[in-house]
């Protein structure tokens, strides 16, 4: 298990969680995006999931391997795609670890995006 202060946005995760009520929890990767100063002085952060459902859906950014920084090991990143209109809460209790980070430019693209598409700031 992993430390939740140790977390940084753009850190790709699994964690124990339900996605979706009434799913079951299971073991799934996410993308980190809440700031240190949550995760230090809070139980919990927030995360995109990462998903490799083929349903094409205008709130969802493909992945491929230029997306992530050497040493990232998530099966299937071909297949991935970034849910960016779920944004979710979890508990530092619910991290099994960390297995990579996008890279900056992708994880700036998808802040873009929630600028643009989701959130009015």
């Amino acid at each position: 298990m992993m430390n939740g202060a140790n977390l940084q946005p753009r850190d790709i995760i699994t964690l124990e969680a339900e996605i979706e009520e009434g799913r079951e929890v299971k073991l799934r990767p996410a993308l980190v995006i809440s700031k240190n100063l949550l995760h230090q002085n809070s139980n919990g952060f927030l995360f995109l999931p990462i998903t490799t459902n083929p349903i094409p859906s205008p709130f969802m950014m493909p992945m491929n391997e230029s997306c992530v920084e050497a040493g990232t090991r998530l099966h299937k990143i071909n297949e991935s795609k970034i849910i960016i209109d779920k944004i979710i809460h979890a508990k530092h209790t619910e991290i099994r670890n960390k297995i990579g980070r996008v890279t900056p430019e992708f994880y700036r693209s998808i802040t873009n995006k929630l600028k643009s598409d989701i959130l009015e700031i």
